[in-house]
């Protein structure tokens, strides 16, 4: 018998379908180096088959395609091939069944691994960035600005060569990027164009947004701005905080541990439903019955004035950048 809503059974459910997915790829495929990439199809086509039943019927999933960018990224016009998009819900159907898409028809890319590797992990870091550097300035906000309005992450069945504690292994890689990618460079530009060109590498709207491996976590980054204060942290500046959480065992009886997939839902949602009002109804619901369940996390302090120009930290006061939130409390999420 279920406790709590059935949602987070049939989710946490989701973790146990993957794992039993790929023992199968392993058990059917192992020996044979030739079909390396038809165990990648396969681990993509699981993907997409069990998260697509948790996602609004007008968004779907297309596989192994090139996002045309906006803007050249080191002398490139597209990306590398894409294991797993989202489009979005405006981008043409015709439009979706060409190999090479406009990266604005995307509202997420993943790639997929059916075992994350540390080079497995360090390539996803890379190729977020380089996409995220392929899209032209929206406007002056906190998305597009400060966070990505394409959300990209790396989703994996298992791990492997992750040391001896895989998790702290993940954790310390996606930490370590928080660090270089802290705007620096990018101060001095003219503010008009800020970020077009110097300092575009190392911000930190080009990090990673949401790492899930079946079965081990979900890492799931939530960028946020602390104002100038009295605390110690806060004191002197404005604080931009890039801060990922993940799930650890609660320790308190009845307090949700959500499986790596259920929470990889939960926060899809909520970083989709930031950027479509059309879901904050259903997302506000995941979030209020803990989908995503309670974990911990590290932070990166960075400079608010190294990440976003003169014009756009006096906007942020006005913003309300998650539906009710006001922008000029003490903290909030931008992502």
């Amino acid at each position: 018998m279920t406790t709590g809503p059935l949602h987070h059974w049939l989710l946490d459910k989701l973790s146990r379908d993957l794992a039993e997915e790929y023992q199968r790829i392993q058990s059917e495929l192992r020996g044979q180096p030739q079909n390396i990439q038809l165990s990648g199809h396969l681990a993509e086509n699981v993907w997409a088959r069990l998260v697509a039943d948790w996602l609004p019927p007008q968004y779907k999933f297309g596989f192994r395609r090139y996002l045309l960018y906006e803007r050249p990224v080191d002398g490139e016009s597209r990306s590398p091939e894409v294991d797993l998009v989202i489009f979005h819900p405006s981008y043409p159907h015709r439009l979706r069944e060409q190999k090479e898409v406009l990266i604005s028809g995307v509202v997420a890319a993943f790639s997929v691994k059916l075992s994350l590797t540390p080079s497995g992990l360090q390539e996803a870091i890379e190729a977020a960035a380089q996409l995220r550097r392929g899209i032209a300035p929206r406007h002056r906000g906190p998305i597009g600005d400060l966070v990505s309005p394409l959300i990209a992450g790396v989703l994996a069945q298992s791990h492997r060569d992750l040391g001896s504690d895989p998790q702290r292994g993940v954790t310390d890689r996606l930490m370590e990027a928080s660090r270089l990618y802290d705007g620096s460079g990018a101060t001095g530009l003219g503010e008009a164009d800020l970020l077009l060109n110097a300092g575009i590498r190392r911000h930190p709207r080009n990090a990673l947004d949401l790492v899930c491996v079946a079965d081990l976590n979900c890492w799931h980054r939530h960028p946020s701005v602390l104002w100038k204060g009295p605390g110690e942290i806060t004191k002197e500046e404005d604080k931009y905080v890039d801060f990922w959480n993940w799930q650890e065992p609660a320790e308190e009886p009845g307090v949700r541990t959500a499986e790596p997939i259920a929470a990889f839902v939960g926060e899809l949602w909520r970083k989709l439903a930031n950027r479509d009002p059309a879901m904050a109804v259903v997302g506000d619901g995941f979030q209020f019955t803990e989908t995503a369940g309670q974990g911990t996390g590290l932070g990166q302090l960075h400079s608010l004035r190294a990440v976003a120009d003169g014009l756009v930290r006096p906007l942020l006061r006005t913003i309300d950048p998650n539906r009710g939130q006001r922008a000029n409390n003490p903290a909030w999420q931008i992502d």
